[in-house]
């Protein structure tokens, strides 16, 4: 599926960089099972931040993040949203 057909009913998600035609096959927020073709999705926690895992998480492939603050990646197409309930 494409990442823009996943983004489509998100009314706050952006894509900031990269191409939103990028195929995801998977989608994970633990970065030890992110393979080639997962959107990675960097949740902040109580105990730790994913976005400390993005680096990871593009070492195994991972084809888009998600965050909610821009970074700067520039191998991967990157998508920006609101937190939830905010």
């Amino acid at each position: 599926m494409q990442l823009q057909t996943l983004l489509r009913d998100i009314e706050s998600a952006r894509v900031v960089q990269g191409d939103d035609d990028e195929a995801i096959e998977a989608i994970a927020y633990d970065s030890r099972r992110v393979e080639r073709g997962t959107l990675f999705v960097a949740v902040p926690g109580f105990e730790t931040d994913g976005h400390r895992f993005l680096p990871e998480a593009l070492e195994r492939g991972a084809a888009a993040c998600t965050a909610g603050l821009v970074t700067l990646l520039d191998t991967v197409a990157q998508v920006v949203a609101r937190r939830m309930g905010s």
